[in-house]
């Protein structure tokens, strides 16, 4: 896998990966990486934990359900994760032992990738071709859906920037009320999600 800009630009960064299929979306804490072998049958679709420089990638634990957005929750020190198979059909919180401490249902077309949000302690998870945004409160709300011209395609990897942003990734400073459409509509061309390229093996 590489690391890229925010424009599509190669960076330094260039990371082994030994046997993973699929790795879309990928979160950190700044010490460790985390992401989801999405196609991956040989093991059982894992969510894989690596070091902060891509080494020592390794199985933490196979989902009950297939998955594929994963996001770090610094404030409950805990992972979000989509339920993907073409359809986003749900979204769990887990612990890194694999224990689901809670879920809800959503259905959200692609839904391949999930953020969680520093700013106000949401999750942001984009569909698939459509430039949509869905933000959810940590109970299952739905609070809006955003659509953000120019953002098309299948988006398979989103993280907001911060103190636990991926190198290389840029930092959003926090918005108060009222900001968050203007926010929205600046996501892809400012930076807010750092869009992740897909590491295969």
């Amino acid at each position: 896998g590489h690391e890229y800009s925010l424009v599509g630009a190669p960076l330094a960064g260039s990371y082994l990966n030994p046997s993973f299929d699929s790795l879309y979306d990928a979160a950190t804490d700044g010490a460790r990486y985390w992401s989801i072998a999405h196609n991956d049958g040989a093991t059982n679709y894992a969510l894989v934990e690596a070091d902060s420089s891509w080494g020592g990638i390794h199985v933490l634990f196979s989902p009950a359900n297939r998955s594929s957005g994963v996001t770090w929750d610094a404030v409950s020190s805990s992972l979000w994760i989509t339920n993907t198979v073409g359809t986003a059909t749900a979204v769990q919180q887990v612990n890194l032992s694999g224990t689901v401490l809670s879920s809800f249902p959503v259905s959200i077309s692609g839904g391949y990738a999930i953020a969680w949000d520093p700013a106000d302690d949401t999750l942001w998870i984009p569909g698939s071709g459509t430039g949509t945004l869905y933000q959810y409160s940590k109970a299952g709300v739905q609070l809006q859906v955003v659509t953000v011209p120019g953002l098309t395609g299948y988006i398979v990897g989103a993280e907001f920037g911060g103190a636990a942003a991926p190198r290389g990734a840029t930092v959003v400073p926090t918005l108060g009320g009222g900001a968050l459409v203007a926010f929205a509509l600046a996501m892809a061309a400012a930076g807010a999600f750092a869009v992740k390229g897909t590491l295969r093996g």
